[in-house]
């Protein structure tokens, strides 16, 4: 049997397999059952696969660990399952063993099937024969013939995961699913998968799936009741596949149908899907709702047929739509040609009816059609009961629309089942009624954006993880949202990314992340999915603080000395994602204190590496340290500092200087002095008249710096001499000065210009003037301290 299955394929590969290709890695999906989990995994290339399928090195690992235990977060390293082998295909032997005609072909000489594999050997014998195919002359080479214009290894590649996705046990026999039966209902866990023939620096291996738990089954979602139209010996089936929750569970789909009171019988050979075009997330083609159709002939006419939708997911698991009935009718009933939604608030329908032929009027000569009187369009919102939407309709009309009530606004949910009505224009006679139709109308409104209102972060048990838990709520005037999808960014600016791998029914949602990522904050959006599949625009995001885990990178004490005011400290500040570092000094005396004691905290500017601790004693031993503190409390310490403070503060402490000037105004001399430092308790200052010894004359307070003498003497020496004793009851060096207070001046020298000068008397200058060129000497004195005379103009 030959397989031509590129069209499949390409419905496949549109639907399942990634599009988006990336670096080499593994998807993975898991479903969630109470006693087990089941998984499933895929490679995202040909390249990868082909490493996998290897009998020697390949395989893959799964693994998997338990984040939380009745309730309580825990910390636990993953582990590897299946006795920490890895999981590979079978053998070629064993697939051949498999697919045995006694076991999976038809041997019923009455079935149109017989000596046919069935539909689930087909899916094993596509995956066998894409593994272990690699030359045509192979045994199982004649049942499945690959283009030989496409890329053997690309074509082997696409078969494999055909098979697999149609069959759970094909994809384990593959090794490409695995059943974890050692599973509690009072933990949770998260899974990935670890390519075993993969180089260190590739490590392939999946991202870390959701937490997952056998008390958090996954629901599959309502298939869609099919939409149907009876004609004569055929019935027409079309359903929804639009809406993104059956994008993500279903594969493809069945249909079984029962006549009468008859069992469901499965009546397609194939799996039905659906080749979707665009983005994966595209849910709609020019405002067409995308759909599956089928139809079904030849059947009897007047005979009752029930039909329901199975779909299938990557585990094998099936879910049934509600079954529908109908009866096929002979050519003189109505048949609706077609019925849609024009706008909100009407519908279409279009019909066409062969009128019988009257046999009570027929002659030899004529053949008489029954006369129609008028058409009645019947709605319902189910197939069996039914009132009048429209009626009067003329004979000659095939087409009508139907225009609803109250402001026309119709519920996307609400379902329409219309029939059309011929009533004879003849007395007694029966009406003839088509069968119903289904019209549903095509929602293609988004729900509005939604609103996130709350997102809480926690720390793990393994401080490396973190986990922020969001709340959110759909708009108030939506009323037909099912789901939510949640967007993440890990950095303000940069675009949003969809974490969320299905559609979440829930409003809550939990993401683990890593707490070691030194950005700051992560933003969160959402959007909402309404019945239809139609997305909202994002919401608001919301920014929250990432859990912080990390300390500073410690402060470094780049030195420690002392100083005339007391211990110096200098520092490279700790370094921190937080952009608000606090430090603090500390210090200890060694040995006396046993805790550590504030010298100053609160320095938080970026300037604050130098602090002077002027709280010292002299001969003691101090060991200090710098500590950086981020925003969540976390500490660094630098390497301490161990600074010996000298016996005596006076090295840390001078008078720099002294002076001493004779002040006649005053009849005194001022004496001032400046010092270095800021441990001086009081200064001694001694005087003597040259050249007698010095004697204690002042006392002074520490904080003065000037004094005056005004015991002096004209034409007289004085010598005054300073000290200052400091707090520890050390003293600084004498510092002396030399002064002598003056006589008094016998007249006292002006110079007054005047156009002419009187008087007679000698005015004479008892102090030294500096005359400068121009002061009416005719440029005849030159820059020189001088004693001068002066007679003036009429003197002797």
């Amino acid at each position: 049997m030959k397989l031509r299955l590129f069209l499949s394929i390409i419905f496949l590969l549109s639907f399942y397999i990634i599009k988006a290709q990336r670096k080499d890695s593994i998807q993975i999906t898991i479903s969630a059952k109470t006693d087990r989990m089941l998984l499933r995994w895929q490679p995202n290339n040909e390249f990868v696969w082909e490493k996998g399928i290897s009998l020697t090195d390949g395989g893959y690992y799964v693994e998997r660990k338990t984040v939380e235990r009745n309730g309580v977060s825990v910390s636990e390293n993953f582990i590897r399952l299946n006795n920490g082998q890895p999981i590979k295909p079978i053998l070629e032997a064993d697939f051949k063993t498999w697919l045995e005609p006694t076991k999976y072909i038809v041997n019923d000489p009455t079935s149109r099937n017989f000596g046919k594999y069935t539909t689930d050997s087909v899916y094993h014998l596509i995956a066998a024969q894409a593994m272990y195919k690699t030359t045509r002359s192979t045994p199982l080479s004649s049942t499945l013939d690959v283009d030989t214009n496409r890329n053997e290894k690309r074509a082997r590649y696409d078969f494999a995961m055909l098979g697999a996705a149609f069959s759970y046990s094909a994809a384990k026999m593959s090794g490409l699913g695995y059943v974890d039966t050692q599973v509690l209902p009072n933990e949770k866990y998260q899974y990935r998968i670890i390519l075993v023939n993969s180089i260190p620096a590739d490590n392939i291996q999946s991202e870390i799936s959701k937490v997952v738990t056998t008390t958090n089954i996954n629901q599959l979602p309502t298939i869609p009741k099919p939409r149907f139209k009876f004609t004569p010996n055929q019935a027409e089936l079309d359903w929804r596949i639009d809406t993104l929750s059956l994008k993500d569970n279903y594969i493809g789909y069945h249909i079984e149908r029962a006549v009468g009171i008859e069992p469901f019988k499965k009546i397609n050979k194939q799996i039905l899907v659906k080749a979707y075009r665009g983005t994966e997330d595209s849910v709609r083609i020019s405002g067409v709702a995308e759909v599956l159709a089928y139809r079904d002939n030849p059947i009897l006419n007047k005979k009752t047929y029930y039909y329901r939708i199975v779909g299938k997911t990557l585990f094998d698991e099936l879910a049934y739509s509600a079954p529908i009935s109908g009866v096929a009718l002979p050519d003189y009933v109505p048949t609706v040609k077609f019925a849609d939604m024009i706008d909100a608030t009407n519908l279409r329908i279009n019909w066409e009816f062969k009128a019988p032929i009257d046999s009570a009027q027929t002659t030899a000569d004529t053949n008489d059609i029954v006369p129609i009187k008028k058409y009645i369009i019947e709605r319902g919102s189910n197939d069996s009961t039914f009132v009048i939407v429209k009626d009067n309709i003329s004979a000659n009309d095939t087409t009508a629309i139907i225009t609803f009530p109250n402001g026309g606004i119709i519920n996307a949910s609400d379902a329409h089942y219309l029939r059309v009505i011929a009533v004879p224009n003849l007395l007694g006679a029966k009406n003839f009624v088509s069968s119903a139709i289904l019209v549903q109308p095509i929602d293609s409104i988004a729900p509005y954006p939604p609103k996130i209102i709350d997102a809480k972060s926690k720390i793990l048990t393994n401080v490396s993880d973190g986990e922020i838990t969001l709340t959110y709520q759909a708009d108030a005037r939506d009323n037909d949202v099912v789901g939510f999808h949640i967007f993440r960014s890990d950095k303000a600016g940069n675009e949003t990314v969809q974490i969320s791998n299905k559609l979440i029914s829930t409003t809550t949602f939990k993401d683990t992340i890593n707490t070691t990522l030194l950005n700051e904050t992560i933003l969160y959006r959402a959007l909402a999915v309404d019945k239809r599949g139609n997305r909202s625009k994002l919401s608001d995001s919301i920014i929250v603080q990432r859990p912080d885990v990390i300390p500073p990178s410690p402060p470094i004490i780049k030195s420690a000395s002392t100083i005339q005011s007391g211990v110096q400290l200098k520092w490279i500040r700790g370094k921190d994602r937080d952009s608000t570092l606090n430090h603090a000094v500390y210090k200890k005396q060694i040995p006396n204190d046993a805790e550590w004691i504030v010298v100053v905290e609160n320095l938080t500017k970026k300037t604050d590496t130098v602090y002077t601790d002027k709280n010292v004693l002299a001969g003691k031993r101090y060991v200090y340290m710098v500590v950086a503190t981020d925003r969540s409390g976390n500490k660094s310490v630098s390497i301490p500092r161990i600074v010996d403070v000298p016996n005596s503060l006076a090295y840390m402490t001078e008078i720099t200087s002294i002076k001493a000037l004779a002040n006649r105004s005053k009849k005194a001399i001022d004496i001032n002095w400046e010092v270095k430092g800021e441990n001086v308790s009081q200064f001694q200052i001694y005087r003597s008249v040259y050249p007698n010894a010095l004697t204690s004359w002042n006392i002074l307070s520490g904080d003065e710096l000037a004094t005056i003498d005004r015991s002096v003497e004209k034409l007289t020496k004085y010598r005054y001499a300073i000290r200052g004793v400091l707090s520890d009851g050390s003293v600084t060096k004498w510092i002396t000065t030399d002064v002598e207070y003056p006589d008094d001046c016998e007249k006292t020298f002006k110079i007054v210009r005047k156009l002419e000068l009187t008087g007679n008397t000698l005015d004479e200058a008892c102090e030294e003037i500096e005359l400068k060129p121009g002061f009416d000497t005719k440029n005849t004195t030159s820059n020189q301290k001088n004693e001068y005379k002066t007679k003036l103009s009429g003197q002797n």
